[in-house]
């Protein structure tokens, strides 16, 4: 694989784990273009990849989610809501959908609890 880039590099490296056989890179190519949930996964793995590893150290973080929580990626394509109580993880699958074209609306867990019936609700309080 000479000349080409991470993304596909790491796409490369998780077929040939899955199918012990190294693809060519025009299957891989075809196959992330095929399989949204293997693309979203991918531009996941790569966004985690720079906000932890390249990002400089005066640059915000892009999503402040930890790698585990970046592999629900796969389900992006599926959804039209996914919903989280990880601000992290949050702000890094919004960018990742922006980044794959997914439309779907990526939510808070407060936002969800919000649009359920258009109000927020508040935790009651202890008792006097």
């Amino acid at each position: 694989m000479s000349g080409c880039g991470a993304y596909l590099t790491i796409g490369v490296g998780l077929i040939e784990r899955a199918t012990a056989t190294l693809p060519p890179e025009s299957e891989v190519k075809d196959f992330i273009e095929r399989c949204p949930p293997f693309k979203a996964l991918l531009v996941a793995l790569c966004f985690s990849q720079y906000d932890r590893c390249i990002r400089g150290p005066n640059e915000r973080w892009l999503g402040e989610a930890r790698p585990y929580d970046m592999f629900m990626a796969v389900y992006l394509p599926y959804c039209r809501s996914f919903v989280t109580r990880d601000k992290g993880q949050h702000k890094a699958l919004t960018a990742v959908a922006d980044l794959i074209g997914c439309e779907l609306a990526i939510l808070t867990y407060e936002q969800f609890k919000a649009s359920l019936f258009g109000f927020t609700v508040e935790p009651l309080s202890p008792p006097d």
